[in-house]
Order: structure tokens, then sequence, then C-alpha cells
């Protein structure tokens, strides 16, 4: 792998949509998702590296992040594949 200055970024928030079952038996908690971006911005892989115990939740998470769109990590000034971790949270309010 490339030596990385910049680290892939979201184009925008990632937010996943909250399984309304999940919601009402008032699941919560962090879900930590590994993903491979490639040099088109684009999820090549994603995984749960630490689960929120939750299997609705973990799903959603994946889902979101699979769809999501980056800016692709960069060396010097060529966007390169790379790998990072994603932390999403649900909460209740």
């Amino acid at each position: 792998q490339a030596k990385i200055d910049a680290p892939p970024r979201p184009k925008r928030d990632i937010r996943p949509d909250y399984p309304k079952g999940a919601r009402q038996r008032g699941e919560q908690g962090d879900v930590v998702v590994e993903i491979r971006v490639g040099a088109d911005g684009l999820v090549a892989a994603a995984h749960i590296v630490t689960s929120c115990g939750f299997a609705e939740l973990d799903a959603a998470a994946l889902k979101a992040v699979k769809a999501a769109k980056f800016a692709p990590a960069r060396s010097g000034r060529e966007a390169v594949a790379s790998t990072a971790r994603l932390k999403l949270s649900f909460k209740l309010k």
C-alpha cells in the first residue's frame, strides 16, 4: 500500500437508518466498521470490527457505509486505495 498523506473522507455524513424494531426494543450502541475504499472513492469492502451487540444495528451500519461515497485517500496528489475504520453510533433521544 502506498504512503497515505490524507485518509479517505466521507463526502457527506454517514447516517444509517435506525431500524424500527431496534428502536422499539431500546437498542443502542456503537459499531466500528473497517472499510476498503478504492481510488475511485467507492467502498470495495466493509466488515464489522466491533459489534454493538445488536445484529440489526450492525447490519444497518454496514449498509450505510457500503452506500457511502468517499473522497479517496491521497498519496501526494494521486488518489489511492486505502483502509479506514469508522465508528457509527446509534443513540435514542
